[in-house]
């Protein structure tokens, strides 16, 4: 389960910013971390992409599936540039 604080209803959108730079969402390092775990232990690109969408999807199940997606890579694809 995401660690969330309280945020006004108004305030909630899902977008980038709200989980990735927001300290109410811890997601983005553990969908980074499944991937990588992923890789590490051989997997090809796709199926640790696709894992670490299942486990976004687990925090954030409201979410549609090609946002996580978009969101997801963007998250994979950043680490890897750094």
């Amino acid at each position: 389960m995401a660690a969330k604080r309280k945020i006004p209803e108004e305030s909630r959108s899902f977008d980038e910013k709200s989980c990735s730079e927001d300290a109410y969402c811890v997601c983005r390092d553990i969908v980074r971390r499944a991937h990588a775990g992923m890789m590490h232990k051989g997997a090809d690109e796709a199926s640790a992409v696709e894992v670490a969408i299942r486990v976004f999807r687990y925090h954030h199940p409201e979410t549609s599936f090609t946002e996580s997606r978009e969101l997801v890579e963007h998250w994979v694809q950043d680490r890897h540039l750094h």
